[in-house]
């Protein structure tokens, strides 16, 4: 088994999820006490969330550098970044260390490539949904294509993320919000949504909403993981 580095705290929810995925799918697999080889490096979100709605991402490339590094000179194999905006930041942090991320993007790809989806609805934070690094990744990589909501609603949603969900705070308003949104995707042709926000779970419970099936990307990033460090296992399914 090898061991996953997890860069975590950010936020310290979607963490603790992380770390209870990686452990089940690891013992699902294994049996009996087995639980994942696991080495985690947790930061301070709060200036890093300042950063973000800065639009920053080259400061914190800077501060996350000594945390990568951190992982690798702790024997981590590979690293899993526990939040899915900041993989826009991934390609610079892979070129600090010299062992392998394990991008959530990749997770969704194989994923939705093994069922036949070729188009997908994206929710998460604002810059998740507007950059532009999933829409890239799917299309390249796996020839899917990528839709969103529009960018009012974009910020509506960001902003339930930074000032709920981040907090562990779920209402009726927000669950009912997000549901018009997976309805609005369906209608651009959607065959699928995909939560890609480590909050959004916490949010959207269910694995389908108005007949579509939606994909929590922590729970596939972390089986992914867990094959990964597996070496090559079969899948693990809920």
């Amino acid at each position: 088994m090898k061991t996953i580095g997890v860069l975590g705290g950010l936020s310290w929810h979607s963490t603790a999820i992380y770390y209870q995925y990686l452990n089940q799918f690891t013992a699902n697999k294994l049996g009996g006490l087995h639980s994942a080889n696991i080495n985690m490096t947790s930061v301070n979100f709060e200036p890093i969330a300042e950063l973000m709605q800065q639009n920053s991402w080259q400061q914190i490339t800077r501060n996350l550098t000594k945390s990568v590094r951190v992982l690798q000179e702790s024997g981590a194999n590979s690293i899993v970044l526990a939040n899915n905006t900041l993989h826009q930041v991934v390609p610079e942090l892979e070129s600090k260390v010299t062992i392998p991320f394990l991008h959530i993007v990749d997770a969704l790809g194989e994923k939705l490539t093994a069922l036949g989806i070729t188009k997908i609805g994206l929710l998460g934070t604002a810059a998740t949904m507007q950059s532009g690094f999933y829409k890239k990744r799917l299309l390249e990589k796996y020839q899917i294509d990528v839709v969103t909501p529009q960018a009012k609603q974009c910020q509506w949603l960001d902003k339930v993320i930074f000032s709920e969900l981040c907090f562990g705070e779920i209402t009726k308003q927000a669950q009912q919000g997000s549901l018009i949104l997976i309805e609005e995707l369906k209608s651009k042709g959607a065959q699928a949504v995909a939560l890609a926000c480590t909050e959004l779970p916490l949010l959207l419970k269910n694995s389908t909403f108005q007949n579509i099936p939606v994909f929590d990307t922590s729970l596939l990033h972390c089986q992914y993981a867990v094959n990964w460090s597996l070496e090559g296992k079969d899948n693990i399914h809920e």
